[in-house]
């Protein structure tokens, strides 16, 4: 029970909404700041291999936001195939941007990986599947239709009363905050070494630990081929769509 409370607030006080909500804001405030304390302990600098790895921040345990959802995910990509398969400059489109994660080993079939591992993942309490959809943009030259991953899906809810979630809830976001451009500027320059670099494929530079490749699964049909089988993926870094990807890469 609290012992202090405070039973007077100025006429200015009183019409501030922000301090109407003082308690609220104070509770916001402090899980936030425990999200972010979680985010700082999810990377770490692989010196040896010259990589950054990356566990997800998840705010409690999977199983109590998720449940397995393949078969939601199978029918958002036959779907996809279904509307895409036919239109050879769209498919060229998809296959090409899914080959080039494939190439970079962003990303992996499951069945490539070694046998123990895909024990591991499939032995999980929860193998979440991040439906895609194609997404066109007429205003790009190089990519007017691409695949994006959809981390706001969420999943059944069994009779457990788990699940009913999506990846995003499970995510632990931290404050809400942007790059500050003076101190970096500031930073680059004031150092003795400056580093520049291209930002494309920016997210996986990050590199996700394996035992939380469970939570980064996609279908794919080979070629966006009907007649192919559908194979499971794995995303081995942290992607687009993740919404603790923004802060991941900005720690």
């Amino acid at each position: 029970e609290n012992l202090v409370q405070v039973d007077y607030r100025c006429p200015k006080c009183r019409n501030c909404q922000s301090c109407r909500d003082a308690h609220q804001t104070e509770r916001v405030s402090l899980r936030e700041e425990q999200e972010d304390a979680l985010i700082k302990d999810c990377v770490t600098l692989d010196y040896e291999n010259q990589r950054f790895l990356c566990s997800l921040p998840l705010r409690g345990k999977a199983e109590d936001f998720l449940v397995t959802n393949k078969r939601d995910a199978q029918k958002v990509l036959d779907r996809q195939v279904l509307l895409y398969h036919k239109e050879e400059a769209t498919k060229d489109l998809i296959v090409k941007a899914m080959n080039k994660l494939f190439k970079k080993n962003h990303i992996q079939l499951l069945k490539d990986l070694p046998e123990h591992t895909q024990r591991m993942i499939l032995d999980e309490a929860v193998n979440y599947f991040i439906p895609w959809r194609v997404v066109f943009k007429a205003s790009s030259i190089s990519t007017p239709a691409r695949p994006v991953v959809d981390c706001s899906a969420k999943t059944p809810l069994n009779n457990q009363g788990q699940g009913g979630h999506c990846l995003n809830d499970l995510m632990a976001k931290g404050k809400s905050k942007s790059f500050n451009l003076i101190q970096m500027l500031l930073r680059f320059s004031i150092g003795t070494f400056g580093i520049s670099g291209d930002i494309s494929q920016f997210y996986n530079v990050f590199k996700l630990k394996p035992e939380f490749w469970h939570l980064q699964l996609f279908l794919w049909r080979e070629a966006l081929d009907p007649e192919k089988p559908v194979d499971i993926v794995v995303i081995k870094t942290i992607i687009y769509g993740n919404e603790a990807a923004a802060p991941i890469s900005e720690e």
